[in-house]
């Protein structure tokens, strides 16, 4: 029996039916800065770029008292281009982590000249368990966590450097651990965080597995951060 619960959308008042469908999933940010920006009585103005591939992309920019910041999503344009370098690194985000004092798992970095033999051998002086991570991508793509031994690290090596692409990894310490944030930072100041839960279902004692992810994935639909474009 598939009962999916009526969920609704929680905005703030000002932002109810101010979204249309398609400009809600990945692009949210966009019109949220943009409106919030707009509706403090900022000058919004939108337009259009072309990137390398030639491939348009829709930009925004907000102007007060002659001060003009242009954005891509959520990202002014006081995110510096070494910013994002470091953050598209994550050998060089371990790096400026551990300079700042902030504890991070023993780890290091096998670019593609690196063979899958050198990585293993790094892996067992290290020990068990471990994660195995591209240097370069986001959303989880490729990270393996609590690799528990050389059997499971010689499966996912070929299938993270082969299949999926990315040559280039990071081997390091497993930390357990139950929650994952993602903290949003303006200069020294902690302006929120918020607590990524992974994926998960919970059983009924009557619906499948299969059942139960489709009633989690049409509750996830109606959330407008989530929605497929």
């Amino acid at each position: 029996m598939e009962e999916v619960k009526e969920v609704k959308n929680k905005w703030l008042p000002h932002l109810i039916d101010a979204v249309p469908t398609a400009g809600q999933g990945k692009r949210i940010s966009t019109y949220t800065v943009a409106l919030e920006g707009w509706r403090r009585g900022i000058t919004l103005k939108f337009y259009r770029i072309y990137d390398d591939e030639y491939k348009m992309k829709i930009r925004y920019s907000l102007s007060h008292n002659g001060t003009e910041h242009h954005f891509s999503l959520s990202m002014g344009d006081y995110n510096t281009d070494e910013s994002f370098e470091i953050c598209d690194d994550k050998q060089l985000t371990r790096e400026y982590m551990e300079k700042a004092g902030v504890p991070v798992p023993k780890g290091k970095k096998f670019l593609a000249d690196r063979s899958n033999e050198e990585i293993i051998d790094y892996a067992n002086s290290l020990g068990y368990p471990l994660a195995l991570k591209p240097v370069s991508a986001n959303g989880g793509k490729g990270v393996f966590a609590n690799v528990i031994d050389e059997e499971a690290l010689r499966k996912a090596l070929p299938y993270v450097r082969e299949e999926l692409e990315y040559p280039d990894v990071i081997i390091e310490e497993h930390v357990p651990g139950k929650r994952e944030f993602r903290v949003i930072v303006l200069g020294d100041q902690v302006l929120g965080a918020m607590n990524r839960i992974p994926a998960n279902i919970v059983g009924d004692g009557v619906s499948t597995i299969k059942q139960l992810i489709h009633m989690k994935n049409e509750i996830r639909k109606q959330n407008p951060t989530l929605q497929a474009e």
